[in-house]
């Protein structure tokens, strides 16, 4: 059955229901005969005859219905169809529930006074002490109920939002029910929170304003490493990162020194990522990216670690770039080159310095060499109608490009490409 049947069908119950009380009324253009008797009969209730208590049951029953079928349109047509789609969220369960029962106690109330012939204010009345009675009891659900509905009207967090407690454990909000806050976590393993729990608790919602999140580790280098080059080094890195992972241009990670340890120097990596979901995703290219830079660099992390020499210590000197043969054995199209075409190869090598935003190659010229990117990062833009520039790409470390290579022996120029591109050096 699908969705919409069911939907009538919900709907179709309680007003059949109805028009059947309604029967024995409609036939005899009134009250049925059977029904017809005086107050004092009404006020004996069930004590009296027979055709009280069935005129008393059908009237409790009509009422009853009546309050049956007003909860039914509402959960069917009135919620979805008309308020739900005008505020354009989903209005939680509980708040529903809570009109229900708001709908039904009228009803009991409509069957004390009209059926029963009875005050109001007496029932009341005895109702409130019976209340103060019970609600000293069950003070704890009370307190639970009450703070739902203020979770569903003030909303700080909706289902389906990742949500971090106070004790640091990441959540899943799924629902907020009359008793508890329904959560899951990274496993899928469900939390119930009391809701008087939930509202006094500080928590920090990462789906609002927007799905970016910022988060952060830290890398500790050798002290020899220099500053400015491992800040280059580690911020290229997690640009490329945060690109290949979908992030936009807009947010820039923050690289900054944190601290210096008695193991070397600690910099702070801050990061974005999309959603609580691409995190631990992220978070592995960034690693990965920094990881593969470092090495290429000839350094690497420094781990808690206990060294004795008993000669005098080398001195390391990370300003020199490595030999032109160990630049070309790191890069993936020459690992399987054998020693002589690797010490041929490095004959023809330049290395080139170039500084922050200026042009390595420019659209429209060629060329017969190819370049090798030890170590920064290049942006490719092209040129549009529009006068424009648009990146369509970007270089990373041990990246090989340019049109032909030293050792290609053709002897006629490439032409240029149509949608040759300019490329700058960003960082």
């Amino acid at each position: 059955m699908s969705m919409k049947d069911q939907n009538l069908s919900r709907l179709a119950l309680p007003l059949v229901t109805l028009f059947i009380l309604l029967l024995p009324f409609i036939l005899s253009n009134g009250v049925p005969a059977y029904l017809e008797i005086n107050a004092e009969e009404s006020r004996q209730g069930l004590r009296g005859t027979a055709s009280n208590v069935i005129r008393i049951g059908l009237y409790i029953g009509i009422w009853l219905t009546v309050a049956w079928s007003i909860c039914s349109l509402m959960n069917t047509v009135i919620w979805p169809l008309l308020i739900e789609r005008r505020v354009g969220q989903p209005i939680p369960g509980l708040l529903k529930d809570l009109f229900n029962l708001v709908i039904f106690l009228l009803a009991i109330g409509a069957i004390v006074a009209l059926v029963f012939n009875q005050s109001l204010t007496g029932f009341l009345a005895a109702s409130g002490v019976v209340g103060l009675i019970v609600g000293m009891a069950i003070k704890d659900p009370i307190a639970d109920f009450f703070s739902g509905i203020i979770l569903n009207l003030a909303r700080p967090f909706s289902p389906g939002e990742w949500i971090q407690l106070e004790d640091g454990q990441w959540a899943n909000v799924q629902d907020v029910t009359w008793r508890a806050t329904i959560c899951k976590d990274f496993f899928g393993n469900e939390l119930q929170i009391p809701n008087s729990i939930m509202g006094s608790m500080k928590t920090l919602n990462y789906a609002r304003p927007d799905e970016m999140i910022a988060r952060m580790f830290d890398v500790i280098l050798p002290f020899e490493f220099p500053a400015e080059r491992a800040l280059r080094i580690l911020e290229n890195a997690t640009i490329a990162a945060q690109s290949e992972s979908g992030v936009p241009d807009e947010y820039e990670p923050i690289i900054s020194i944190a601290e210096v340890t008695d193991r070397g120097t600690s910099y702070s990596i801050y990061y974005y990522t999309r959603g609580v979901s691409g995190w631990y995703t992220t978070r592995t290219k960034v690693y990965a990216e920094i990881l593969k830079d470092l090495r290429v660099a000839g350094v690497t992390p420094e781990i808690p670690k206990h060294e004795t020499h008993y000669a005098k210590l080398p001195e390391r000197q990370f300003d020199k770039w490595l030999p032109k043969e160990e630049i070309l054995r790191r890069v993936a199209l020459f690992t399987e080159f054998d020693d002589e075409s690797i010490a041929f190869l490095t004959e023809s090598i330049l290395i080139r310095k170039h500084s922050d935003g200026e042009s390595v190659v420019t659209q429209g010229e060629t060329g017969e060499t190819m370049f090798i990117l030890v170590e920064g990062l290049l942006d490719v833009f092209s040129d549009q109608d529009s006068g424009d520039k648009l990146k369509v790409a970007q270089i990373s470390p041990r990246a090989i490009s340019s049109a032909r290579c030293p050792c290609s022996r053709a002897r006629t120029a490439p032409r240029p490409s149509s949608h040759a591109a300019r490329v700058r050096l960003s960082r």
